[in-house]
């Protein structure tokens, strides 16, 4: 749970950077607000999914009384299912992700900044460096999986696409950001991000402290 919320909390407030600096603009639009607009697609996708995913495994560790009224994770969970259809559908999200890439090429300075934070990277660890260069890579290759597809198909698959770019990149995204504030907590949940949303393996059993280190407080924060 822990490690799902701060992938796309990551992800969120890469959003929100970008559209701080384009919010002003008016047509015609440039790049980088089409850019931002990109992330707001991947990020409302990611977080919709995650509060659905979150609010329900909280209701599962409550037991039957996570289905009764009188506690709040049986209403938090019921409006968590409201986020991905009030604020547009998945699906809404995908289109409108092919619309940004297709017709505003969105895509291009998103594969840029990829490319500035590997550039940042270098003089990271070899772990680090080896965890984002898979993300970096993942993010590529769905990216240009789209060009394979005619447009009935790149419609169809846009969900999958969607939920495959916003993974890559909230790994790339908590990787260089465990490098830029020196937080090994970061990295650790990097780690644990990428094995199970985007290897999609099961999170294997870790010791206490490695536990107690994803979800405790980065030291002067």
């Amino acid at each position: 749970m822990e490690v799902y919320i701060e992938g796309t909390m990551a992800i969120t407030l890469k959003a929100i950077h970008e559209f701080q600096k384009s919010f002003k603009e008016t047509p015609p639009y440039t790049e980088r607000y089409h850019y931002a607009r990109l992330l707001t697609h991947i990020a409302k996708n990611l977080t919709a999914d995650m509060s659905s995913y979150v609010t329900r495994l909280a209701m599962e560790l409550h037991g039957g009384i996570g289905f009764l009224s009188e506690f709040p994770v049986e209403r938090w969970h019921r409006e968590a299912l409201i986020t991905p259809i009030w604020e547009g559908t998945s699906n809404i999200q995908a289109l409108d992700m092919l619309e940004a890439i297709v017709k505003k090429s969105a895509h291009l300075p998103l594969l840029k900044e990829l490319e500035d934070m590997a550039i940042d990277l270098k003089a990271c660890e070899t772990h680090a460096l080896e965890l984002y260069k898979h993300a970096h890579t993942r993010a590529e290759s769905t990216l240009k999986s789209l060009n394979a597809l005619s447009e009935e198909e790149a419609q169809f698959f846009a969900k999958d696409v969607l939920s495959e770019l916003g993974h890559a990149l909230a790994v790339a995204t908590l990787v260089h950001a465990s490098y830029r504030l020196s937080s090994k907590r970061l990295l650790n949940v990097a780690e644990v991000y990428h094995e199970k949303f985007v290897e999609k393996k099961a999170i294997g059993t870790r010791q206490e402290k490695e536990r107690k280190n994803i979800i405790e407080i980065d030291e002067g924060f």
